[in-house]
């Protein structure tokens, strides 16, 4: 055991301010310090910190204690793993640190034999040409190299295993760590440029594998498996290296690969960290928070590498992070970027390639020439802005889209409310939507939404029911001038003002021409009526024309049926208030109730 007087001058040396700002960033309030709770996903700050008392109290999970038990809470550490590392940071010197009586648990046997690992890897490199000469010409130096405790897994089949079993290590041990193949028994790591994946704290938690074979059919990446101490969607690689100056800076770079984070690093830009090959966890995201809630992206300018960015944007929104995007020139990633060019072509080059999530997808999407596509790109964008929680913010973007697209910043904030309004309720449906969704809230603005669409894509088409008179009279009346007709002969107003917006050019267009396209809308209108539907990806977008007329019909009787409910239930209320059977209230209440049972009858005939 560790000699008691040991413990108590570690404790004595220990600052719990500054072990607890290694992890989180802490504001001084006062003689305490404050911070985010690290164990929940709060937006107020509750973590006190007090430098007097040398303690910590998180009130949003009651957790508490000296600096021993918080990183106990924090890094899962057991109290002797703990010891030693405070130990280690205030340079403490623990006698009989490697004696078999700490070796307590499978975790703390992983982290030592992962230790160990580290120092082979380090000196098999050393000991390697080609692994240099690889290191070499992708100009990383010495510096770098032990910064990160860059190794080489030898071409050797068991050399590592030989070696670990040689010092004493169990052959469970090392398979539980994830070093050696659960199967063969052989090494997990062969002819492999090695990247020790660090926790906040320095422990060595697993390892990244970076093949040097020129055989197509070897993975060019590899990562340990899983284990009691390494998740993959927990840790991101350079976090320890670079936690301090993401604090500095209070934003963070977040890029792929281990040599993007080691090229900028390299460069001079510390406050970078990587997602280990995979897509940005929630959990990755609560880890860069912890330090700063203004992230970078900047990835590389291939077709994935773009998706990425737009898959992530919507999540990162969500979280409340500040985003910018930075976009690499063509047949680029970050690692082969800060090595090409100079200091300050490269920094004007960041300062002019930054952009916010906006302009990203603007600059992206220009590419994009069909109607549809700009349909589908303006939707996104708005609803990327529905993901922001801060109205200050929200209002800011909203302006700059309004200014950029040209639309009016009422519609976007109209669309917005809708999106978040309707949030997780309207999903894809199928043909029978409407008889569906019409027991939730909000029926009409839904009726509403679905005529409007139907109008945009199909108005030209006649319609052709043998159960269904047109009012008109007609019988090749077309679905967009039935709409118009039946709206002003019932006299109905729009739930939603957008909705009254769209109807209004719809009529203007129709007015202007004797048949009405949606093909032929000039693109300035066409930009500010798709701004305001809901989904662009409708289930009727490409339903059989001979469909439509059955579809538009039900729609329209359902949408009266509604309509006409809605007033009669405003009837009843004033007179229920009035009590005056001679009232003209209850002469119309009863004229619009067999309206509506007229209009329940057509539709059990066309259903």
């Amino acid at each position: 055991m560790i000699n008691k007087k040991i413990i108590e001058k570690i404790f004595e040396i220990s600052k719990v301010e500054e072990v607890i700002s290694d992890f989180i960033c802490l504001k001084k309030i006062g003689v305490n310090y404050k911070a985010l709770s690290p164990f929940s996903n709060e937006k107020n700050p509750s973590l006190i910190v007090s430098p007097l008392k040398q303690i910590w109290k998180d009130f949003s999970s009651g957790k508490g204690g000296n600096v021993v038990n918080f990183l106990m809470e924090y890094e899962k550490l057991n109290f002797l793993e703990s010891i030693k590392y405070l130990a280690k940071k205030y340079n403490i010197e623990i006698i009989n640190y490697s004696n078999k009586k700490f070796i307590n648990s499978y975790k703390e046997s992983i982290f030592i034999i992962n230790n160990y690992a580290k120092f082979f890897f380090k000196k098999e490199l050393n000991l390697n040409k080609k692994s240099l000469f690889f290191l070499k010409k992708r100009k990383f130096n010495l510096k770098q190299l032990n910064k990160f405790d860059i190794g080489y897994a030898p071409y050797n089949y068991n050399k590592f295993t030989n070696s670990a079993l040689k010092k004493g290590f169990k052959l469970k041990i090392l398979k539980k760590s994830g070093l050696i193949n659960n199967n063969t028994n052989n090494d997990f790591f062969i002819n492999r440029l090695i990247f020790p994946i660090h926790s906040i704290s320095g422990l060595i938690l697993g390892f990244g594998g970076r093949s040097l074979s020129e055989k197509k059919n070897i993975a060019k990446y590899l990562n340990s498996p899983e284990s009691e101490i390494y998740h993959k969607g927990n840790n991101l690689y350079g976090i320890y290296q670079a936690k301090k100056y993401i604090l500095k800076y209070n934003f963070c770079y977040l890029t792929e690969g281990y040599t993007d984070v080691i090229s900028m690093y390299k460069f001079g830009i510390k406050n970078v960290v990587a997602s280990l090959g995979t897509s940005l966890t929630l959990n990755q995201i609560f880890l860069i928070k912890r330090f700063t809630k203004n992230i970078t992206i900047i990835y590389d300018s291939d077709e994935s590498g773009i998706n990425s960015c737009l898959r992530l944007i919507d999540i990162l929104l969500e979280q409340e992070i500040n985003l910018k995007i930075i976009s690499l020139p063509l047949k680029e990633d970050p690692d082969s970027f800060f090595k090409k060019k100079n200091y300050n072509k490269i920094i004007n080059f960041l300062k002019k390639n930054t952009f916010n999530f906006i302009n990203f997808k603007l600059n992206f999407f220009k590419k994009k020439n069909s109607k549809k596509e700009k349909f589908i790109f303006i939707k996104n964008i708005i609803n990327s802005l529905s993901k922001i929680s801060d109205l200050i913010i929200r209002d800011l973007y909203i302006k700059d889209l309004s200014i950029l697209l040209k639309i009016n910043e009422s519609i976007i904030l109209s669309e917005i409310d809708f999106l978040l309004l309707n949030k997780n309720k309207f999903k894809k449906k199928s043909f029978n939507f409407i008889l569906n969704e019409s027991k939730k809230f909000k029926t009409l603005i839904v009726l509403e939404e679905k005529l409007l669409q139907i109008s945009l894509l199909y108005g030209n088409v006649i319609i052709t029911s043998n159960n269904y008179i047109p009012l008109k009279g007609n019988k090749k009346i077309t679905i967009i001038e039935e709409f118009i007709f039946q709206m002003k002969i019932y006299n109905f107003c729009f739930y939603l003002e957008k909705h009254k917006y769209v109807f209004n050019v719809i009529k203007k267009k129709l007015k202007n021409k004797k048949t009405f396209f949606f093909n032929k809308i000039c693109y300035k209108d066409l930009m500010k009526l798709i701004s305001l539907i809901d989904q662009y990806d409708f289930d009727f977008f490409n339903l059989d024309i001979k469909k439509i007329s059955q579809y538009f019909i039900e729609t329209l009787l359902r949408y009266k049926s509604y309509y006409i409910s809605n007033i009669i239930k405003k009837k009843f209320f004033i007179l229920n208030r009035e009590k005056n059977i001679k009232n003209k209230n209850l002469l119309k209440t009863i004229n619009l109730t067999n309206i509506k049972n007229n209009i329940n009858k057509k539709l059990n005939i066309l259903i």
